[in-house]
């Protein structure tokens, strides 16, 4: 039996490919962590945080985006890209959404059932990390393909999966997950 914490991860690091896939985003992992949105001291990312729980457990995700990054990922309105501050933090928002809403149906197929929150933007990041630090953890950075990795234009996403047990035998049902994409993404009209 895998340890729950253990599957969760692995279903959110599924999740991450799925969602960068219905995206239509040429997305590529980072291995190292120093590139981390969070360790730059030089970025001002956009940062939305969104929990979802049960009685059993709480998971809260934690998205920080490089300006760049939301620019490029988000959708076109009007045949254009917006890069207001505002459609950026929007945009961080629903992209949070998507993740752990892609990430609560693949809980849902596993046996677990949560109830999902509403996104919030996060001014402080670090100290939502800090806030969250005993939890089971993993953190995922992103780049878009051909986008610079250092500078100034660093196009990347960082995304956090916090993990709270409320019960020591909590179980999720194990199998090898199918390609979950049985629902349709949701389209984006306006930001």
């Amino acid at each position: 039996m895998v340890a729950v914490e253990e599957r969760i991860v692995e279903l959110f690091d599924s999740t991450c490919i799925k969602q960068f896939e219905s995206m239509n985003c040429d997305i590529y992992p980072l291995n190292q962590s120093d590139l981390g949105v969070s360790s730059r001291q030089d970025l001002e990312p956009v940062c939305a945080v969104i929990d979802c729980d049960s009685e059993d457990l709480t998971i809260r995700l934690l998205v920080q985006a490089t300006k760049g990054f939301l620019v490029k990922t988000m959708p076109l309105i009007g045949g254009q890209r917006i890069e207001l501050v505002s459609f950026q933090e929007d945009w961080c928002l629903e992209i949070a959404n998507r993740f752990l809403g892609r990430l609560k149906n693949k809980l849902v197929s596993h046996g677990c059932y949560v109830r999902m929150g509403l996104p919030a933007l996060c001014r402080d990041a670090q100290h939502e990390t800090l806030q969250n630090q005993l939890d089971a953890r993993a953190s995922r950075v992103f780049h878009i393909q051909n986008g610079p990795v250092s500078g100034t234009d660093v196009e990347i996403i960082e995304c956090t999966l916090f993990v709270d047990l409320k019960r020591a035998d909590l179980q999720i049902d194990d199998y090898e997950d199918e390609d979950e994409d049985w629902f349709d993404e949701s389209e984006l009209q306006h930001l």
